[in-house]
């Protein structure tokens, strides 16, 4: 028996697929070599090769002599909150994990708020990742236009009125 990343192999015995897809990919090598006698057809027969009578009820049962009386374990609530969720088993898969989906450029993995792409709006424009700074830009160029102020870009040569896309 050898060694696996996922320890499938090691726990039950059998060799997990990425092992048979390497023991496959070798030729020369048969799979029987890779797996525990245990589990060949050969130790199944052998098993199952005797009559196994059956018992029509619980008088039949042998009765055993343990020399100590068994008692039923001591039921005591646990600490703590208890487990919604049974705990499952290394070769169990989850099926209730969910995968979180982008609203904006529909990828898995990430939410709408993490996402690195930039925001596109309905004219084809991009906003720049500061949404305080524009929002604070566009207030500040309201209250001018309110004002008629004459907020001269020196470096463009315009007013506020009509200004460049730019600044």
């Amino acid at each position: 028996m050898a060694d696996s990343s996922c320890r499938q192999w090691q726990i039950t015995g059998k060799p997990c697929s990425h092992a048979i897809a390497w023991i496959c990919s070798n030729r020369g090598v048969k799979i029987d070599d890779y797996v525990h006698e245990y589990n060949l057809v050969a130790r199944f027969k052998a098993a199952y090769a005797g009559r196994v009578e059956p018992m029509s009820d619980r008088s039949q049962w042998p009765e055993v002599d343990l020399e100590f009386k068994v008692y039923p374990p001591l039921l005591g609530r646990a600490l703590g909150r208890p487990k919604v969720q049974r705990r499952r088993g290394c070769l169990e898969n989850n099926p209730n994990k969910k995968k979180v989906k982008c609203k904006r450029c529909g990828g898995f993995g990430h939410f709408e708020k993490t996402c690195k792409e930039p925001m596109v709006g309905e004219d084809g424009e991009t906003s720049s990742k500061n949404k305080r700074y524009d929002s604070h830009i566009n207030l500040v160029l309201s209250y001018a236009f309110e004002l008629n102020f004459d907020l001269t870009c020196n470096f463009h040569k315009h007013t506020a009125r009509h200004p460049c896309l730019s600044c």
